[in-house]
């Protein structure tokens, strides 16, 4: 009764009947959209948005990972091949003076004799990911040859490879 008081003389009477007749609005709106099913996506959803959608979240999936180029690959089997590139990532880690933990390390591709397939390394976070990358730049410094020609690149869809060999010509043009 108190609290009731209290409202009734900060408030006028008017203000508080708009109010609980907004609640009630608002209460009837959520009960019936709690008895709504989710909407589906629209079955006349564009091609283009759906490839844009396809796009975004390929986007998302890759950003936590890089690819490194020109790292040597030795070892026969799987198991050998796999075991390699882990050490070689501690080496790199080594030489960047950081410390990193990849999630997980795929070569890239079909083997081929004479040819150096990519590695990809999965990190935790985006964030580790830009920590790596930061330290990079210690890769060229560095007296190891294996460092000097390595590359560290992010992870991009082919459309933003695409777009990156386009805007690459283009300012080569200039």
């Amino acid at each position: 009764e108190e609290f009731e008081h209290n409202l009734i003389t900060k408030a006028s009477i008017t203000t508080v009947a708009e109010l609980s007749k907004t609640v009630d609005e608002l209460s009837s709106i959520v009960e019936e959209l709690r008895e709504k099913p989710a909407l589906a996506p629209q079955k006349d959803s564009s091609e283009a948005e759906m490839i844009a959608v396809s796009e975004i979240e390929e986007r998302a999936k890759r950003s936590s990972n890089i690819v490194l180029f020109n790292l040597k690959e030795s070892g026969e089997s799987a198991e050998e091949i796999k075991r390699d590139d882990e050490a070689k990532l501690k080496e790199i880690a080594r030489i960047m003076d950081t410390k990193f933990e990849a999630l997980k390390v795929i070569s890239i591709g079909k083997k081929e004799t004479g040819k150096t397939r990519p590695l990809k390394v999965i990190f935790q976070s985006r964030e580790e990911r830009n920590a790596v990358l930061a330290k990079a730049k210690n890769l060229r410094t560095s007296e190891e040859a294996m460092a000097k020609n390595l590359v560290l690149k992010l992870d991009l869809t082919p459309k933003q490879r695409q777009e990156e060999k386009q805007l690459l010509a283009e300012r080569n043009n200039f």
